[in-house]
């Protein structure tokens, strides 16, 4: 029974509801029609309502859903009230060249953090600051210091062969990513700190690894309600699951514990490492930032390389012709194992044409890369954007964007060659939008080491073994993704050369 309190509070109650539909229906309007982003075609439920992408985000399928809207409305997708999401291969020196001081494009702070620790790392640093740290890690990513890591690249190399072999005798399948992954992460290890995770001697990931994944998958399901709701930004530490903060603590606390452990030999260490480059003779980075680049290079120097090798085996397994090209290519240019080398490697034309389209269709970061409009406003792609406007490339949408590649979902490395080399010519083919280590003063540090483990890995276990794929219903473009792909498992079975 309502009493006459209560009775009272009704017509504030509709007054509110009121106000609030009010308020909903003129905030539509601004945002379809009035906003400086509405000429921009998008889906108008996205700019309503932030929850068809926190859906997509918590269940790993933004990446399909961005794919499937510029299928729907163009090369150029308003997504959100305040972004806009680009494939025309212009779009990469509009949004992350260098322009000038105080007008190139910084990072989206929402989607680049601070470590754990507070400190800045050279993903969200401001630009001046990133071009500090860029500075100092540059020098370990040089072609001279390529040259000095070779050798260690050999060295693992020939571990993992010897796993594989022993598995392959046995006859077992073995998850080849994982594996990988165990090479990677050994080889980032020696290089970052003078020191191995002995992932490939043990044949089993390291702690570090395990709780990587796990992490990002929980941060994205815990942080995405961010979105929904932006003022509980500052209580996100009392709303993210106690778990994911205990690994995030336990993942920085150990990639501090190994740059400490570096630091402590001073100039004594095995060979010269990253952790020597930003230190510098105490001339370098401070000890916090060390810690924060060390966490972030452990991941960048690994997964990266891991993801985008696993994908392309599974595509030259699901293209035997192609694989049986890349086997001749390789076996006959190179007849012992010791001949696996960085430079007889780098003469493979096959070779980097195979790593050239799996890198095209499978990314290992291919979700939007996130920048802001810098003060003043900007052009891009050939439209004026008002500052603050987050705008960016998606990846993967972008590589299998018809307008940008003909037989866009197509594993045909022949699109790189010419006709000479035994290439097919295809239309259109938009070499301008294939940039697999990102574009301008923000690039991929890494991209000459990357490009060196991707050819000698690769080579190295086409060149020892025969392959057969126990999981071929497991397919690359109908995995999830939480920063990082979800990789399921590529099983496969392994024969010696004889």
């Amino acid at each position: 029974m309502l009493t006459s309190y209560s009775l009272s509070l009704l017509p504030l109650l509709a007054a509110s509801i009121s106000i609030f539909i009010l308020y909903w229906f003129a905030n539509a309007v601004y945002v379809l029609y009035l906003h400086p982003l509405a000429r921009f075609p998008g889906p108008k439920l996205w700019l309503l309502t932030q929850v068809p992408f926190v859906r997509a985000l918590r269940r790993g399928q933004f990446i399909h859903r961005i794919r499937e809207l510029h299928a729907q409305y163009g090369p150029v997708v308003r997504w959100a009230p305040n972004e806009v999401s680009y494939v025309s291969p212009e779009a990469w020196k509009d949004i992350y060249g260098h322009h000038g001081a105080g007008k190139d494009f910084p990072r989206n702070p929402l989607w680049y953090p601070r470590s754990q620790n507070g400190a800045h790392t050279i993903l969200s640093a401001d630009n001046v600051s990133h071009a500090r740290i860029r500075k100092l890690l540059s020098r370990g990513f040089s072609e001279t210091s390529l040259r000095e890591q070779e050798p260690i690249i050999q060295e693992y190399m020939s571990m993992l062969v010897a796993r594989l072999r022993a598995h392959a005798q046995a006859g077992r399948p073995v998850s080849i990513g994982d594996y990988i992954q165990f090479a990677t992460v050994d080889i980032a290890g020696e290089l970052i700190f003078g020191e191995s995770f002995d992932c490939v001697a043990n044949e089993e990931a390291h702690q570090w690894i395990k709780v990587t994944f796990g992490f990002f998958k929980r941060l994205i399901h815990g942080g995405s309600f961010v979105f929904l709701v932006p003022w509980i930004r500052p209580l996100l530490p009392y709303i993210i699951p106690k778990r994911v903060l205990e690994q995030a603590q336990q993942r920085f606390a150990f990639s501090s514990g190994k740059a400490g452990k570096r630091l402590e030999l001073g100039e004594n260490a095995r060979h010269v490492d990253l952790v020597s480059h930003m230190f510098h003779n105490g001339k370098g980075l401070n000890r916090a930032e060390i810690d924060a680049s060390a966490d972030i290079l452990i991941s960048a120097g690994s997964e990266t390389t891991a993801t985008a090798l696993t994908g392309i085996l599974q595509y030259l397994l699901r293209t035997p012709a192609t694989m049986s090209r890349l086997q001749d290519e390789i076996r006959g240019a190179i007849r012992t194992a010791d001949a696996l080398t960085l430079d007889n490697v780098n003469r493979l034309p096959y070779l980097t044409a195979v790593l050239h389209e799996g890198l095209r269709m499978c990314p290992p970061a291919p979700s939007i890369r996130p920048r802001l409009v810098p003060e003043g406003g900007a052009m891009v792609c050939g439209s004026w954007l008002p500052a603050g406007t987050s705008v960016g490339i998606p990846v993967w949408t972008a590589l299998r964007y018809p307008a940008n590649f003909a037989k866009p979902d197509t594993f045909l490395p022949e699109r790189w060659l010419d006709a000479s080399q035994g290439g097919v010519s295809l239309q259109p083919h938009n070499t301008n939008v294939f940039m697999p280590f990102s574009y301008g003063p923000r690039d991929c540090l890494g991209r000459r080491l990357g490009w060196a483990e991707l050819r000698v890995i690769l080579a190295t276990l086409v060149w020892h073994f025969d392959m057969i794929n126990r999981s071929p219903e497991n397919r690359w473009e109908e995995q999830l993704e939480f920063v990082m792909w979800e990789k399921k498992p590529l099983m496969l079975q392994l024969t010696c050369r004889s």
